[in-house]
């Protein structure tokens, strides 16, 4: 066997080495009913098929990894944070789009919590308190941040207000409501729990929270 005879067995040997047996089959077949015309033509079909392959294979694994969901959703702020004392002002500058100014500062209290390494603000609470609520509304105004929001167990349920749809899941305790809900707008969430005593019904639960939030 000369040296080149001995080079093509060697790159037939090494290209049906990276195929399954099934996919080798397959080419057999391609074969039979394809019939090359020397063993030069017969490498080159093995060359291309396992080309490829090899290139139909880096699509699927690049695909994956783009449109993974972690990928497309990194995960940020996981050090520490810190709150401070706030105010209305304060949050209602920094929201780009929920409007708080209506809200009075006696009747409140606010917080800003940010991420320690980066300095980077996150989110601000506001605890506030109605004439028959109590209540603690959570702002993030930072779209690279995941809020663990604790939302009661049960139905959830939607209602259009003026300006933005509020999600909520509500439970009647023998003499009060509380609930839990969410107001998305754009890039920007509030969290709402509050509790209702004496209990009066979801219009009045949706007539306080748009006392507190309205759109800018």
């Amino acid at each position: 066997m000369n040296l080149k005879k001995f080079m093509e067995q060697k790159a037939d040997e090494e290209f049906s080495s990276v195929l399954s047996d099934s996919e080798k089959e397959y080419c057999r077949q391609l074969e039979a009913e394809y019939p090359v015309k020397d063993i030069r033509d017969k490498r080159r079909f093995w060359v291309f098929f396992s080309c490829a392959f090899a290139i139909l294979v880096a699509a699927v694994i690049t695909i994956s990894i783009i449109f993974s969901p972690h990928n497309s959703s990194p995960l940020k702020y996981q050090g520490e944070k810190k709150s401070v004392d706030s105010t209305i002002a304060d949050l209602n500058s920094d929201t780009k789009y929920f409007d708080i100014s209506l809200v009075e500062n006696a009747r409140c209290k606010v917080s800003l919590s940010y991420d320690v390494e980066s300095g980077d603000k996150l989110y601000y609470g506001l605890e506030a308190r109605g004439l028959f609520e109590t209540s603690q509304f959570i702002f993030v105004i930072n779209p690279d941040y995941n809020y663990e929001f604790k939302k009661f167990e049960g139905e959830e349920q939607q209602k259009q207000l003026s300006g933005y749809e509020i999600n909520y899941v509500s439970r009647d305790l023998i003499d009060s409501s509380q609930y839990t809900a969410w107001i998305k707008i754009k890039t920007e969430t509030a969290y709402i729990t509050c509790t209702q005593s004496p209990s009066r019904g979801d219009q009045a639960f949706f007539d306080y929270v748009q006392s507190v939030i309205n759109v800018k």
